[in-house]
């Protein structure tokens, strides 16, 4: 399926900024807003992940449907919450909720309720985890190069043009292209959810750390915006993870800032959309067809 250079930086921009809204909204505990951009996420991750899955390489395509089944279990976690948890935002010292527009579960109270929805949420995020694990061991028996540094093959001239500009791409660390290497983080960042809804603080802290990690890399390496604003995304989270798990009493101040980080990442897609436009004015690929394949959500830099 082909799609536009302007068509793909559109739907890049908007599954980044719903994804970003989403945690806004959760930190912030604004229910209203969240399911809608939370619904939204998913959606566009879906259909991101569909047109893209004849054209990605197959370890792209197992960490993007990582990525969408990662929202499917947050958003369960992030629904139990709202609806039937009020630890993580009720200061039982002060006995009132630390969120003035929050004071308590839509629901109500309903701690057996909030953990068959975590369960849930959990089970969501181990397949994932062993999906990818499988995912790792198979491309280890195959060999790297085949299984990550490679796309499926393409069928037509102007395709294979692009293929072989991709391929002449350096590999990073030897054994996995940019498009891949840019959703690697999925792994770490499931891993942290999983310890964070056990309440693990400080393995949950590692895995955010390695994410941070990953990210600013692949900003030092590619210079590309996507991963500035997943920077700031993860950032937000790093400081919301902090102050739950953290700090003895809920504070209003953490989820300001980690708001903060998540605002900031909004103002930074604009930024994502300028620079698409200026890759595909660069692209060498440019003029063989009105239309080019959308290869990666993460990879807009690329000749894609």
């Amino acid at each position: 399926m082909g799609v536009s250079r302007e068509y793909a930086a559109r739907l890049e921009v908007a599954v980044l900024t719903m994804w970003l809204m989403k945690d806004f909204t959760w930190v912030l505990l604004i229910p209203r807003l969240a399911w809608p951009a939370a619904l939204l996420a998913m959606t566009l991750q879906l259909y991101s992940m569909v047109i893209d899955w004849k054209t990605s390489s197959d370890a792209f395509n197992v960490h993007a449907l990582a990525g969408l089944l990662w929202i499917v279990g947050n958003t369960i976690w992030m629904s139990s919450e709202f609806l039937w948890d009020p630890s993580s935002s009720y200061d039982k010292i002060a006995k009132h909720s630390v969120i003035p527009w929050h004071e308590s579960p839509l629901a109500g109270v309903n701690e057996q309720a909030y953990a068959s929805g975590l369960g849930r949420a959990q089970a969501v995020f181990i397949t994932a985890l062993i999906m990818l694990v499988i995912s790792y061991f198979v491309v280890t028996a195959r060999g790297y190069r085949s299984s990550w540094s490679s796309a499926t093959p393409i069928m037509n001239a102007q395709d294979n043009i692009k293929e072989t500009v991709r391929q002449a791409d350096p590999l990073v660390w030897g054994i996995m292209t940019q498009e891949v290497y840019m959703i690697i983080y999925i792994g770490p960042w499931i891993l942290k959810d999983l310890f964070w809804t056990c309440e693990m603080f400080y393995p949950a802290l590692v895995c955010s750390l390695i994410v941070v990690a990953l990210m600013a890399d692949a900003f030092r390496r590619f210079q590309s915006y996507v991963s500035l604003v997943e920077l700031t995304w993860v950032m937000g989270n790093t400081v919301w993870l902090s102050a739950e798990l953290g700090l003895q009493t809920p504070r209003l101040w953490p989820r300001l800032v980690a708001g903060g980080f998540l605002l900031l990442g909004c103002a930074l897609t604009t930024k994502v959309y300028k620079q698409a436009m200026i890759d595909s004015d660069r692209d060498p690929c440019k003029g063989t067809s009105e239309t080019i394949p959308l290869i990666s959500k993460s990879c807009l830099g690329a000749c894609s």
